[in-house]
């Protein structure tokens, strides 16, 4: 299953009418999706490495897209953003029992889709920059022997 096109639809959802790709600049590359809620602690925890991880990987081979999960209004949610200097664009969903990338039995719950647009992973519960970073070159080495 490609889910290239449910990460175009949130993202034009968020940034309107651009096509996606100009404006995350994720065609082609890993995408980190993390499910996440501001009141959720491990969430916090693990902003700072994904920033990390999105700043440093973010014009060569991956991005990170957050999607809050929880009802917030707007302003609050803004402002939870801003507090936290989060660099990486942040999507909106209501919670459902299963998003078009699987079920999130927990948040934080992370996915990360390969750059021909396939899930090939899901994290529930916090990730590091580190993981991230170890799993894709695993991944990539798969896909590219020698």
């Amino acid at each position: 299953m490609r889910l290239t096109g449910h990460i175009r639809q949130a993202v034009i959802h968020r940034f309107g009418d651009s096509c996606a790709c100009q404006e995350t600049n994720c065609c082609g590359k890993w995408v980190v999706v993390n499910y996440w809620a501001t009141w959720c602690p491990p969430c916090q925890e693990e902003i700072p490495d994904l920033i990390d991880f999105h700043d440093q990987h973010k014009d060569s081979d991956a991005v990170v897209l957050g999607v809050n999960f929880e009802d917030i209004g707007t302003e609050q949610l803004t402002a939870f953003v801003d507090s936290f200097l989060i660099s990486y664009p942040v999507l909106r969903s209501e919670p459902l029992a299963a998003t078009p990338l699987g079920t999130v039995p927990g948040l934080p719950t992370t996915f990360i889709i390969d750059p021909d647009g396939i899930p090939v992973a899901r994290q529930v519960g916090p990730v590091t920059r580190k993981q991230l970073e170890d799993y894709i070159e695993k991944k990539q080495k798969q896909r590219n022997p020698g």
